[in-house]
């Protein structure tokens, strides 16, 4: 995914629209169901979203902009629960 590198698109909305996208993105690598494949029907949809706002979080953190600031730690907090999420779910499968 490439960032449009705008400042047009940035506004008066302070990037609001980023960090809808972001937020849904980051949201579904924790509530998507694991067996669902992306595009290339190889790749979990968790892990491609994951690596999607990863990404999105490098060129944000890259741009020095203050308005990312409230993205870039949305798409942490997440991707933090994410990872909770898969360590829950890995430590009860193997209790079981």
């Amino acid at each position: 995914m490439e960032l449009y590198r705008s400042n047009n698109w940035i506004g008066t909305d302070g990037g609001t629209p980023v960090k809808n996208a972001a937020t849904v993105l980051a949201t579904w690598v924790r509530v998507l169901p694991p067996d669902m494949l992306a595009v290339d029907d190889t790749t979990p949809m968790r892990l491609y979203c994951r690596l999607t706002v990863d990404r999105m979080r490098t060129e944000l953190q890259k741009e020095n902009y203050k308005n990312w600031e409230g993205t870039i730690g949305t798409i942490t907090e997440l991707l933090d629960r994410g990872h909770r999420s898969e360590r829950k779910a890995l430590a009860a499968h193997s209790r079981s």
